[in-house]
């Protein structure tokens, strides 16, 4: 029995009422009608319109009180105007409920809505994929992107799924009540229940590891929003397992090296966020105050899982993305192949010798890396005016290198007076952010302009201590305030006095801000503020 489940298609959730459609007001006598009233006027009799009596006073012989043929009183013209009016505001109310869209669910027919349990998990569900949404100027994590979709066939993955949705509502959202939180804290928990009875009751196969490995790096993300590092670290060292696991299978099935196996695109998008994980620092506190608070997961690279090495690195990238995949491979070889020479360091020249070597080399990979990138830096820069959104995403690897170096001379180099700097590039990623918020069209949403521009800006102050450049960005953030909620909290967060403690709430927007970016890979193994 796997993870799957088989959905159901039930009639009897659909919440659209099936009835007979109201007669029209202003409908038309019926022919049979007509046709009598003409034969009545052939035969010389009259006509039944107009008739002064009802049918029950004819059958009395009684004359009616109420004359029928008498004049309608003509309404008065306040009364006509009053009655455009009020049709006039009724036509308003329905089209602007008709242009409302409706996030009910199964308000038609549908089988992927059908999956779902009942209106809360779907609204659950709805909220993660709000603070799960990929697009924008920052580098994508293609897991996450995938997400969704793998949701739609994983009961394990979609039910924790919403338990992140209900967390991210019940921790992160600063203007809602204790009892609210509460209430949706409880509702995570459901799910998140659910996702472990399901992982539980099924039988765990090759093919079925690699969902688990995905419902723990959710089950990550849900401890990381609520606050508990513990239980996080816990789920990693779990995920660890389980993907060494079946990275191990499949290469005893094939019979060769994992570099020799064609992987699938869920495949390559688990093994690359785990690749980032234990590469990247965990950015727990973003030095919105100045402070910054990173977590090194130390483990291992043992065995001989690596997708790819690094002499078949291609002389240049074809795109984005592909940059950053060997910029993650780049850091991986860098921190646990080379980097770690300075650590067993030897006094004496043997020890000079090794220091040497290591920095030689680590510097080698890094320039070849940063060949191949070049131009799609520059292409970026000078397609600006075109289309400003793949800039950024340049110039946060771009920022990430020169950080990468600095950090390569401190180590082997302490003595040196003068380090790379990435001040100018920070500029650059603040410029464009303005250029993008002067185009910026409100009918997008806030959520266009949040992962367009704001989140870039959130990468800025994690990574640069500068002065001028921090102040650069809270003068962009002013301007687009309004227009952003997480602008709003960032300028709250901002302006906290380095010696305060942030609200708690703060703090887990904080915590998942940080988690967002260390997936995307905007880290360094070499970390260092600039």
């Amino acid at each position: 029995m796997g993870l799957r489940d088989t959905p159901i298609e039930d009639a009897s959730g659909v919440d659209r009422i099936a009835g007979k459609p109201p007669s029209l007001p202003n409908a038309k006598t019926k022919p049979s009608a007509m046709r009598q009233n003409h034969a009545n006027q052939a035969r010389g009799q009259p006509s039944s319109k107009g008739t002064p009596s009802c049918q029950r006073c004819v059958t009395a012989g009684r004359v009616c009180d109420l004359s029928l043929s008498q004049p309608r009183a003509r309404p008065s013209l306040a009364n006509q105007i009053e009655s455009q009016a009020n049709a006039i505001q009724l036509h308003a109310v329905a089209e602007k409920d008709r242009l409302l869209i409706d996030h009910r669910i199964l308000t038609e027919p549908n089988r992927i809505l059908s999956i779902f349990k009942d209106q809360a998990q779907w609204d659950m569900f709805h909220a993660f994929l709000f603070t799960n949404h990929q697009t924008g100027t920052l580098p994508i994590n293609a897991l996450s992107a995938m997400t969704p979709m793998i949701a739609q066939q994983e009961v394990a993955v979609r039910e924790i799924c919403c338990a992140v949705g209900a967390a991210g509502v019940a921790f992160t959202n600063p203007n809602s009540d204790p009892v609210a939180d509460q209430k949706q804290y409880q509702l995570s928990l459901v799910y998140y229940n659910r996702a472990v009875q399901a992982i539980r009751g099924a039988e765990i196969t090759t093919n079925t590891l690699l969902t688990v490995a995905l419902a723990s790096i959710l089950f990550i993300t849900y401890d990381m929003i609520r606050g508990d590092m513990q239980t996080a670290y816990v789920h990693f060292d779990y995920c660890d397992r389980i993907i060494k696991s079946y990275f191990e299978k499949r290469c005893e099935e094939a019979g060769v090296p994992l570099a020799q196996i064609q992987l699938s695109t869920f495949e390559s998008a688990v093994f690359e966020i785990f690749q980032r994980l234990t590469t990247y620092p965990w950015v727990l506190e973003l030095g919105l105050d100045g402070s910054k608070v990173e977590h090194k997961i130390r483990k291992k690279c043992e065995g001989d899982l690596h997708r790819h090495r690094l002499r078949e690195m291609p002389q240049f990238f074809v795109d984005l993305p592909q940059a950053l995949m060997w910029w993650d491979v780049t850091q991986h070889h860098l921190f646990h192949h080379h980097d770690f020479m300075d650590s067993c360091e030897e006094t004496g020249p043997e020890g000079i010798s090794s220091t040497n070597t290591a920095w030689k080399e680590s510097l080698a990979i890094l320039q070849q890396w940063h060949n191949g990138f070049l131009p799609l830096l520059q292409t970026a820069r000078q397609r600006q005016d075109d289309d400003p959104r793949p800039y950024p995403s340049a110039c946060v690897l771009e920022a990430l290198y020169v950080e990468t170096l600095a950090g390569l001379h401190l180590r082997h180099h302490p003595d040196t007076n003068v380090l790379p700097n990435a001040r100018s590039i920070y500029f650059d990623m603040i410029k464009t952010a303005r250029t993008m918020q002067q185009q910026w069209n409100p009918a997008n949403g806030f959520l266009s302009l949040d992962n367009t521009i704001v989140r870039p800006l959130i990468f800025v102050l994690l990574k640069c201590r500068d002065a001028a450049v921090r102040q650069a960005v809270e003068e962009l953030v002013l301007e687009i305030n309004e227009g952003s909620q997480l602008a709003r909290l960032l300028l709250v967060m901002m302006s906290m006095d380095r010696n305060s403690k942030l609200p708690q709430k703060l703090r887990n927007v904080e915590r998942a801000l940080g988690w967002y970016l260390t997936s995307c890979g905007c880290n360094s193994g070499l970390s260092s503020a600039l």
